[in-house]
């Protein structure tokens, strides 16, 4: 059984939380290291990763990490401050899927390799030492340090030694060819989709097109009328366009008068955003005035610019 849980209002009540689940029988615990949210506060800025950290002392089993992570960088800097066993990322996947995949962290056949021969060879190292020590000569300092982290290299020699051997064993491609710009990981995102049926709806495909492709979108101009794009051919033509300003270095030229069109759609959609945010503080009021869940006055309702669909959380 694997469990994802939020931090509670203490880190006190997390821990008993954490361990109660150990105890039950979890076998692995992910922590997004935020508060629980309500339908009006749903985040609270940075993730609370120091809390984590607290948590992986307190369990034995594996402990994964969510919060906090847009990049390779910040997946080494969350395993470093937590100590967790792995990390979990959301909003990062979103705008690159390949966030994991393009570090190279899995790497090639040949870089298993030499990482294999790099940890034997200080195996081999290490157990010199032992022999000298064994022998009656004394270890300075910096040698019985070395000696202490022998089993750490063994377990890295085991985990390197399964990857090859799986990898060999698969067939698996010694290199992985990653996309490198966001609008070839949309293509290959649609790819995707169309080979695995059923197809999610165009509102769930353009949300996750839009996100990959950001940064070319919003380059080429494209980026609001991509956002209202009302058919997946209307999404595949303007993906080909913004991969023809791509491949063609200089043939795209600014449109002022399309900067002032996106930027006045923006600032009404912030507006929208805006009431959005205050009928929920409304609602939320009134429902504590009247000492009634928040879903009984919260219900499909409908504001401007869309409409909002609330559970009984």
């Amino acid at each position: 059984v694997f469990c994802k849980i939020r931090l509670l209002d203490d880190i006190e009540a997390t821990l008993k939380l954490v361990k109660q689940l150990a105890a039950s029988g979890a076998s692995l615990i992910a922590v997004h290291a935020r508060y629980r949210g309500t339908p009006t506060h749903r985040r609270d800025g940075p993730a609370h990763l120091d809390q984590v950290a607290i948590i992986k002392k307190a369990v034995d089993v594996p402990v994964l990490a969510n919060g906090n992570i847009k990049s390779w960088e910040d997946v080494q800097a969350n395993l470093q401050l937590t100590g967790a066993d792995g990390v979990m990322s959301a909003e990062g996947m979103l705008d690159d899927p390949c966030l994991y995949a393009s570090t190279g962290s899995s790497g090639s056949s040949r870089d298993r390799k030499i990482s294999l021969r790099k940890v034997e060879k200080k195996i081999r190292q290490l157990q010199n030492l032992l022999e000298k020590k064994k022998n009656g000569a004394k270890l300075t300092p910096e040698e019985e340090e070395k000696v202490k982290k022998r089993k750490d290299l063994k377990r890295e020699r085991k985990e390197l030694l399964n990857r090859y051997n799986e990898t060999e064993k698969k067939g698996l491609p010694e290199e992985l060819e990653v996309p490198k710009d966001g609008l070839t990981k949309a293509r290959q995102y649609l790819s995707i989709v169309k080979d695995y049926p059923p197809s999610p709806p165009l509102s769930t495909l353009i949300f996750h097109c839009r996100r990959m492709a950001k940064t070319e979108l919003t380059a080429f101009q494209l980026l609001e009328d991509f956002k209202a794009a009302t058919s997946l051919d209307e999404v595949h033509r303007l993906l080909s366009k913004a991969e023809g300003f791509r491949d063609a270095p200089g043939s795209f030229q600014a449109s002022k008068e399309k900067e002032h069109q996106d930027r006045e759609l923006r600032k009404q959609q912030a507006y929208e955003l805006e009431c959005r945010r205050k009928y929920e503080q409304r609602m939320a009021r009134k429902a504590a005035r009247l000492g009634v869940p928040l879903a009984e006055v919260m219900k499909g309702s409908a504001v401007p610019g869309g409409s909002m669909h609330f559970n009984s959380e």
